[in-house]
């Protein structure tokens, strides 16, 4: 069950705070993804999981 929020009542400041907050969550889970690829020894999924997490940085860079 998620929190019960009211997004009508944030303000713009606020939205882009939790716009960079997900980008950033993502970013490590496709980071750990990465890594249990390359534990596993799947080198080509673990690459593209580092992409993901690559471009999720740069999102929020962008958001910044």
């Amino acid at each position: 069950m998620g929190l019960s929020m009211d997004f009508s009542k944030l303000k713009p400041h606020d939205v882009l705070d939790l716009a960079i907050f997900a980008e950033e969550e993502a970013e490590e889970q496709y980071e750990h993804f990465a890594t249990l690829m390359e534990t596993g020894r799947n080198k080509e999924l673990a690459e593209f999981f580092h992409k993901m997490a690559g471009r999720e940085k740069r999102h929020r860079e962008q958001i910044a």
